[in-house]
């Protein structure tokens, strides 16, 4: 394994999907810091592109999510402000602390509940994944 990819959403942006490029954009030169993005650009993610359609429920990112990748063999955290790391947390708690750091802290009804968010994710990451080269295994993705 080279790299990690995600979907992620915009934690402060308040606009229209045609602004949603330029937002992201600005976050990349350092012009403006998102939360939601810095903190996965302070742990040393790339922002690769925004991916309309993600997160349909997501009203106020427009459905638009934005694909990451960590490069893991090339790993370092990078100084971010304001991100602190309070507890170490279990595997468990991670996926659900990643989880509600990328809705936002929606709830689930605000969220479109998330079972089908996941499902509808896991379609995605499977394109997405299938895009890059990568064979997809069914039974790996649940």
């Amino acid at each position: 394994v080279d790299f990690v990819c995600g979907v992620t959403r915009c934690g402060d942006f308040r606009g229209d999907a045609s602004e949603m490029q330029a937002y992201v954009s600005e976050h990349v030169s350092k012009r403006t810091v998102d939360s939601v993005m810095g903190f996965h650009t302070g742990y040393g993610a790339e922002v690769v592109k925004i991916v309309p359609g993600y997160r349909p429920e997501d009203t106020v990112n427009k459905g638009i999510g934005v694909l990451i990748r960590y490069d893991i063999k090339q790993w370092k955290a990078r100084a971010q402000a304001d991100v602190k790391v309070q507890r170490r947390l279990s595997y468990k708690s991670a996926v659900e602390d990643a989880v509600y750091k990328s809705t936002g802290g929606l709830s689930d009804e605000e969220d479109g509940g998330s079972e089908s968010g996941v499902q509808s994710g896991l379609e995605i990451m499977r394109g997405i994944v299938s895009d890059m080269g990568y064979r997809v295994e069914e039974n790996r993705l649940t």
